[in-house]
């Protein structure tokens, strides 16, 4: 069951002893704290196995381009906050036995030139080579990919996206309604922004270091379609 916001601020007041609404802290202060820990735990667990964040999009890559702004309209309409994996297919539309994925290789900017020579090299433009073979994510928004494809390319793009910040609504969900399991970190972690604010919280960070330990050890593997115990690694 996902917590809510309303529910965290109540166990975090609650662990501060301070249940009283002349706490010292605003009813915007307070939304501002909980949007803090709420990517803090977010960024934690999404850095350990994005997993429990991963969404998808299909975008056809234009022919002949190597770069291009995954946060336009025409893409993904969102700036990624981590991408996952990259596949292409030749046909648009679902996977089929006739249209499997390719995943592309990920590689880092200052490596490119070198994968480039080695690339085209292998393959010259007008080979008739299978298309992009390495992508590189640069600058939070532009992805690069080579070889050059002379012809559009379906493209499946699987990330995590940024962790929206919330009104402060009694009902607006931890985490985005994921990671369950980890939502009781969220209230720790502004039980410390909301004790810094009074001087510190020893309970607060106590349960905090608890919680990003437990986080650090349980994130990485989780099991899912229980009793079959499908486990999903990092």
């Amino acid at each position: 069951m996902s917590l809510t916001y309303a529910n965290v601020i109540t166990l975090a007041q609650t662990l501060l002893d301070d249940t009283s609404t002349a706490s010292g802290i605003t009813t915007s202060q307070w939304v501002t704290l909980f949007n803090a820990a709420n990517r803090d735990v977010w960024r934690l667990i999404c850095n350990i196995n994005p997993s429990y964040f991963q969404t998808f999009g299909d975008i056809v890559w234009p022919a002949s381009t190597e770069k291009l702004t995954l946060s336009g309209a025409s893409y993904l309409n969102t700036t990624p906050y981590k991408i996952v994996q990259v596949e292409v297919t030749a046909l648009a539309g679902n996977v089929t036995p006739n249209n499997l994925p390719r995943k592309l290789i990920p590689v880092t900017f200052q490596d490119r030139p070198q994968m480039l020579a080695q690339l085209y090299a292998a393959a010259p433009p007008g080979s008739g080579t299978p298309g992009p073979s390495v992508f590189t994510y640069e600058e939070d928004t532009t992805m690069y990919v080579a070889p050059l494809e002379q012809q559009a390319i379906p493209m499946r793009i699987h990330y995590s996206p940024p962790r929206a910040a919330v009104a402060g609504a009694s009902n607006d969900v931890v985490l985005g309604g994921r990671a369950q399991s980890f939502h009781d970190a969220v209230a720790h972690r502004l039980a410390v922004y909301a004790g810094a604010k009074r001087g510190g919280s020893v309970i607060g960070a106590q349960l905090w270091a608890e919680s990003e330990n437990l986080i650090r050890n349980s994130a990485p593997t989780r099991n899912e379609g229980e009793p079959w115990r499908v486990r999903t690694v990092c």
